[in-house]
């Protein structure tokens, strides 16, 4: 029974993360698919630039809210019941942050756009900002800034996930904080940066468009 529960968290958790807010908003807004709109990619940043500010930002909310709200229902479940066996305690302690782990591999691989989702950067920020809260604001107010500087999302995510995994990194090399959370969360900076490589290109050529 209790390997049941954990599979159905996960289950939820990836199918949380999977749904594409970009998809279903440019649908009910435009009646089209917004993959076939500006840089193709199914986000917020697109769906700003393609459908309307009021729809990216509502997207972007969304998204956030995917990370944060996911991980917060596992963290309620495993706080209300302790792990239902021995061997799956370690496992049970961990829940929180696999889960919001797995909530981001579905936003970025979504089981309903053909395992092609967006970059996982909203739903990771909720995600961080629910486990750990300061490496998470530090992570906003450096995209925040390098957005603001230069008017590039693309940018801000990139330099963004680069310092969380700066962070994270020293922490656990210098054994400040040696924690699980801290290796998944550099994990989760080089998955950003790596689904950006179109945008880089583009960054390293000007041709990377502004908001």
């Amino acid at each position: 029974m209790g390997y049941l529960i954990l599979i159905l968290m996960l289950l939820f958790s990836y199918l949380a993360g999977s749904i594409p807010t970009a998809y279903i908003i440019t649908k009910i807004v435009k009646g089209t698919d917004i993959r076939k709109y500006g840089s193709g990619n199914p986000g917020a940043t697109n769906v700003f630039r393609s459908v309307s500010r009021t729809a990216g930002v509502l997207t972007l909310l969304v998204d956030f809210l995917k990370g944060l709200l996911t991980v917060h229902a596992v963290i309620s479940i495993t706080g209300r019941h302790p792990a239902p066996a021995t061997s799956l305690t370690t496992l049970w302690t961990h829940l929180p942050l696999i889960a919001g782990a797995v909530s981001i591999l579905g936003h970025t691989f979504s089981v309903w756009l053909n395992f092609n989702g967006g970059k996982g950067v909203a739903t990771g920020a909720g995600v961080i900002v629910s486990l750990a809260p300061v490496v998470g604001l530090i992570g906003i107010a450096v995209f925040s800034s390098v957005f603001a500087l230069t008017r590039y999302v693309s940018l801000g995510s990139i330099i963004a996930a680069a310092c969380v995994a700066a962070v994270c990194l020293y922490n656990t090399l210098s054994g400040r904080d040696p924690s699980l959370i801290n290796i998944v969360l550099v994990l989760f900076g080089a998955l950003v940066i790596l689904r950006h490589k179109d945008n880089i290109k583009r960054l390293l050529n000007g041709t990377e468009s502004r908001i």
